[in-house]
């Protein structure tokens, strides 16, 4: 721990200060591995609380797009496009198959 510790500090020392676009990249690639993490233990472990996490992370998720909107002609398809698919796999999650599939 105490390594990790100094290693980040002569990297901040000799990078300078982080820029914020660099911190929300960090955000966003952390988010992305979480969510694929939270997959797997949902797809292949069958587990019930990694499948509610998705859920919610899908929920919190939608707060974030409506400034994604501003620009219909470069972003909304494609943000449609993923609205639309995480509602078909939400939907998917609760399908009485799928609800077998957890309980075994």
């Amino acid at each position: 721990m105490g390594l990790s510790a100094i290693m980040l500090l002569l990297l901040f020392h000799f990078l300078g200060p982080i820029k914020p676009v660099l911190i929300f990249s960090g955000i966003k690639a952390g988010f992305i591995i979480v969510t694929l993490a939270l997959v797997l233990l949902a797809s292949r472990k069958r587990n019930n609380i990694a499948k509610w996490a998705l859920i919610l992370l899908t929920i919190a998720g939608y707060f974030f797009y409506p400034p994604k909107f501003n620009n219909f002609f470069t972003g909304g398809p494609i943000l449609i496009g993923i609205i639309f698919t995480q509602c078909v796999g939400t939907y998917y999650l609760f399908t009485r198959d799928s609800r077998e599939w957890f309980k075994r």
